[in-house]
């Protein structure tokens, strides 16, 4: 198994408003060091719904495969954002919507994309010394 990165308690965030079958959702990513995506959150649901919980759910499952090298990019592209949507008998009747979390993985990776290594700048500046954080 590959280890967990640990993520500072205090770290950088971005956050971007997507749409999803017409209800308004936040977006919230962490960064690690390198300005790359690590944690993914998802704001939007009524607190308490059904609808939260598994927003909540996928994005933990998504955080920890980032936090364990996989890249933000990559389960970008494993997700399709367009399927067709099959009827019995095979005829081709449209598309089926994508889900939340892909939507949400997509639109993280495209904040990477975007904002990454500008974040990777900004937090080398700001990290504290190799000392600083040892405590010597």
């Amino acid at each position: 198994m590959i280890a967990r990165e640990r993520l500072p308690d205090r770290r950088s965030n971005t956050s971007r408003n997507i749409e999803w079958h017409g209800s308004k959702w936040t977006v919230t990513v962490g960064w690690n060091h390198a300005g790359r995506v690590q944690e993914i959150f998802l704001k939007g649901a009524k607190m308490g719904t059904h609808m939260e919980v598994a927003a909540e759910d996928d994005c933990f499952i998504v955080s920890r495969l980032l936090q364990r090298g996989e890249s933000i990019s990559d389960l970008s592209a494993s997700l399709l954002l367009h399927r067709p949507l099959r009827a019995e008998g095979d005829c081709d009747t449209g598309s089926v919507l994508p889900s939340l979390i892909a939507v949400a993985i997509a639109a993280a990776a495209k904040i990477e994309e975007e904002d990454g290594s500008a974040m990777a700048r900004l937090l080398l500046c700001t990290a504290p010394a190799e000392e600083d954080r040892d405590g010597h």
